[in-house]
């Protein structure tokens, strides 16, 4: 999908936002594609031609949501290998944890 030729014109490209602002905020972070693709399909919207000045800050924020997703996907992902490289080194499982503090289970069943 080539990022800067739009398929949509003045005509459709509501629909293509609506659809998109529907996606992003129920499955942004469930997303069966990734970050990247639904980059693509905003950076592709936004170069439809004769946009509004709306149409441009909706796009802007759906890229700025994707923006804030990756970060806290990174967080997390940094976080969740930090703790693994903890556990490996201390030999400490979950499991072990949550016998020895047992208010810890709710915080690993929340993740």
């Amino acid at each position: 999908m080539n990022a800067s030729v739009s398929p949509y014109s003045t005509y459709n490209v509501d629909a293509a936002i609506v659809h998109l602002e529907r996606v992003l905020s129920a499955e942004v972070a469930n997303s069966l594609f990734g970050q990247t693709y639904w980059r693509r399909r905003v950076q592709q919207i936004s170069a439809t031609h004769g946009l509004h000045r709306e149409q441009r800050m909706r796009l802007d924020r759906l890229m700025k949501l994707l923006a804030d997703n990756e970060l806290i996907e990174n967080a997390y992902a940094r976080s969740t290998a930090c703790a693994s490289a903890t556990n490996s080194a201390t030999g400490t499982s979950s499991a072990r944890r949550v016998r020895s503090n047992p208010s810890a289970s709710k915080s690993i069943l929340s993740r």
